[in-house]
């Protein structure tokens, strides 16, 4: 397009709108001060005088430099094929992957199984070998799935008979599974590798990702703080859900920002999968439908009122937002290239009339393409809908009944045991009849009794069950989970509630991200606020280019999900862990990769401040390892002091048994007392300690049989784990000391005392249960005792 040779620089400020001919735009090359404005890529481009030696050299370099930190897509902005340097892009991720990787394998191999991990491992196992869905306690399988998939090939010893498994009892069952014969730290370690393969793969996407927004440097600027952020990389190494439905919501979300950069079959059925995914991972993965709803009805809005009542935006001096639908136009280069003219030095012939802007359409026309986009997308959001439906029935195996043996057999499913009408439950006539008079009703049903005070889930669930619009075990999951989010305790900075606070997600993210993480989002709100004001992110983010559009439908995605999953969290009774904030996180860190631009020649001071942002997130994750789980901010002392704050899977899971262990190998101690929180035995790990009754509402801790030895109340060394040690699951009147305590305290020893001495107990009164009292007063004075102590290791 230019003739003779010399040397091209790019000029970062934004041109203005070209007007009139190609060959009017065209000039000859022997004019020094001729520039060429190119409608698509929105530069200039100015032939100046050439150059050798060392000026020449350093020109070149620094030009190649920007190319390749100014490529997004596989293209630099001249449209000429992407470099070798580009080509091998991905090698950023996959050395962070590797890297992260190493420390996530690392850190699981050194933690005991937590809490949940044992009956999402037993139950993902079942679903395998038996092909029976009883064993879902609040959650969809895809994960539990994923899990047990790498388990199949060992010879296990399985628990799937018996009176636990007749019932669903899935706490004893995941106990049992994880216990001699089997190799418990090898089933625990098979089973979290898919997972941390899937929480890899979510850096991939939030690099590939914020790479097509922001080009190379701000794809590993995202990627790094995904990656070495220590409750994503804790959680990403765990057998549970949490991680699970991180990944997939950005997969979904990902695949509709694309989706509506370039409507595709292709690309709808992409978002298809990764919502049906989402769906099938937890069920707060639900939120994934509104998202989807209101982003459809923000690009219809943005869309009517671009075209439908301001005409065309350019010409008619219309406000542009942001996150308004892509108005494509061809780029000059595009309309004037032909294959036999495909290389970059190809001298173009003008075209007399060609404006850089298409001819404006009618209104007629306008609306008539407004709502063949309007229907478009939504077309493509049933049949992600109707997609993700086929995929929960399929994994169920088209099968309505969770079970697969005869009724008479096992309960079709574990809740159906609390059903008031089933005879197998065990319940006496008066006990049928207390709580059919306490919820009310006559036709009361399991989901009733779950969803008592939330009528319109319950008709709803109710009626999906019985229509068998959803299989059994889908629906009953889902009423218990909604049952569960009510009057579930909570633990925040001293207190205790069954109804939570609205502000414990925005301070559990504050004190559960690093604070080199936490400056880069706010660093990453000014960079975007920058783009806003006319200083793109990218430069090659410049109004009417491709970058940009597709920054724009991102910016309304991102903006949406957040608002919603942020509202729903702030709104929910259920405050038991930052673990349930997760999937807000990768959207966040997609924009963190605006600040790729500060990076960039020529040196600015926010460049230093990224630089320091990206170091200390790396750094602290390093200092972190292996006690990721139960990492805090700097800003508040560390994990050192994060027991004061935030308790449950926030802090301790009961991750730390091997920790435990090789400490009193190190420090032996005699007598040592064991307060534990957790699903595990602590005698898999070779512990022998003994233990207090009262510290979870577990059954397997009821049961003598067990051969558990109960702790005494004499000196020794005590060991809490910090959700014990808080209260945090203690009745309300037992959870601080008082002085109604303390005088029951002292009347029960006065009691026992004298029935010791041969008097007489009061009537009805029972010397066991005294004395299983004075035991509980006696833990609940300890504990309480405790609880103002600094620990001592």
């Amino acid at each position: 397009m230019l003739a003779g040779r010399g040397d091209i620089q790019f000029n970062h400020s934004r041109a203005p709108h070209a007007t009139g001919t190609m060959s009017e735009l065209t000039q000859d090359a022997s004019n020094p001060t001729g520039r060429v404005a190119q409608a698509g890529a929105r530069c200039h481009w100015r032939l100046v005088r050439p150059c050798t030696g060392r000026q020449a050299a350093r020109g070149t370099r620094f030009w190649e430099r920007l190319k390749a930190f100014n490529a997004s897509d596989g293209t630099n902005c001249s449209g000429s094929p992407p470099s070798g340097r580009h080509r091998r892009a991905w090698l950023v991720p996959l050395s962070l992957s590797i890297a992260a990787g190493a420390l996530a394998v690392s850190a699981t191999r050194q933690w005991s199984v937590t809490f949940d991990e044992g009956f999402h491992i037993v139950a993902g196992y079942s679903f395998w070998k038996t092909g029976d869905f009883r064993l879902l306690p609040d959650h969809p399988p895809l994960p539990g799935l994923l899990s047990a998939l790498p388990l199949l090939p060992l010879d296990l010893k399985s628990p799937f008979t018996g009176h636990d498994w007749e019932h669903g009892d899935y706490w004893l069952l995941g106990q049992a599974f994880l216990a001699p014969p089997n190799d418990v730290d090898r089933i625990v370690f098979r089973a979290r590798l898919p997972i941390v393969l899937l929480w890899l793969a979510g850096g991939w996407i939030v690099w590939a990702w914020s790479r097509k927004l922001f080009g190379g440097v701000g794809a590993a600027i995202s990627a790094t703080l995904y990656l070495f952020y220590p409750d994503l990389m804790a959680h990403g190494s765990l057998a549970t859900t949490d991680a699970a439905v991180t990944v997939f919501f950005a997969a979904a979300l990902f695949s509709w920002v694309r989706f509506l950069e370039k409507p595709t079959w292709g690309r709808c059925l992409l978002a298809a999968v990764s919502v049906a995914a989402v769906l099938l991972s937890k069920y707060s993965g639900l939120l994934i439908v509104p998202v989807l709803v209101l982003v459809t009805l923000v690009s219809w809005l943005q869309a009517w009122g671009r075209t439908g009542r301001c005409g065309h935006p350019e010409r008619s001096g219309a406000k542009r937002r942001i996150w308004a639908l892509p108005v494509h136009r061809p780029r000059a280069d595009q309309m004037l290239r032909s294959p036999q003219h495909d290389s970059p030095h190809a001298h173009a012939a003008p075209l007399e009339g060609l404006s850089p802007h298409p001819p404006r359409r009618s209104e007629t026309e306008e609306q008539r393409t407004l709502s063949s986009g309007v229907l478009l997308r939504l077309a493509a959001l049933l049949f992600c809908l109707l997609f993700s439906w086929l995929a929960i029935w399929a994994c169920f195996g088209f099968r309505f009944r969770a079970a697969l043996d005869p009724p008479g057999e096992s309960y079709s499913h574990m809740y159906l045991k609390h059903d008031v009408r089933d005879p197998r439950n065990g319940l006496s006539a008066e006990d049928r009849r207390l709580l059919l008079d306490k919820y009310g009703r006559d036709d009361l049903t399991v989901i009733r009794q779950l969803l008592h005070d939330r009528l319109l889930w319950g008709a709803l669930l109710q009626w999906a069950c019985d229509r068998h619009v959803l299989p059994e075990a889908y629906v009953y999951c889902l009423a218990s989970t909604l049952s569960r989010a009510e009057g579930r305790a909570g633990y925040l900075m001293g207190e205790v509630s069954l109804s939570g606070w609205w502000y414990y997600f925005p301070v559990a993210a504050v004190l559960k991200t690093p604070a080199a993480t936490l400056g880069a989002m706010l660093l990453a709100l000014v960079a975007v606020a920058g783009s806003r004001r006319g200083t793109p992110p990218a430069p090659e983010a410049q109004p009417g280019s491709k970058r940009h559009l597709f920054l724009r439908n991102s910016l309304a995605v991102l903006l949406v999900f957040e608002s919603v999953y942020w509202l729903a969290s702030m709104a929910a009774d259920l405050n038991i862990g930052h673990r349930h904030l997760l999937p807000v996180y990768p959207p966040l860190l997609v924009l963190c990769g605006g600040l790729g631009r500060w990076l960039g020649p020529p040196f600015r001071p926010g460049g230093l401040l990224v630089g320091v942002c990206l170091a200390g997130t790396v750094v602290t994750n390093l200092l972190t390892w292996p006690h990721y789980l139960s990492y805090f901010t700097e800003l508040v002392g560390g994990r050192s002091r994060g027991w004061r704050y935030l308790s449950d899977s926030n802090i301790d899971w009961g991750q730390d048994t091997k920790f435990l262990k090789r400490y009193f190998d190190e420090h032996p101690r005699a007598d040592v007392k064991l307060s534990y929180f957790g699903s595990a035995d602590p005698a898999w790990y070779g512990l022998d300690l003994s233990y207090f009754e009262y510290t979870a509402d577990l059954p397997f801790w009821q049961e003598p049989a067990r051969g558990r030895r109960l702790a005494d109340f004499t000196p020794g060394t005590y060991v809490y784990s910090i959700t014990n040690l808080q209260g945090t699951y203690l009745a309300d009147e037992f959870r601080t000391w008082n002085a109604r305590l303390e005088r029951m305290l002292r009347e029960h020893e006065a009691t026992l005392r004298a029935h010791l001495a041969g008097e007489p107990l009061p009537p009805g009164a029972d010397p066991t249960a005294l004395q299983d009292s004075l035991s509980r007063l006696y833990y609940l004075k300890l504990t309480s005792r405790l609880r103002g102590r600094t620990p001592d290791a």
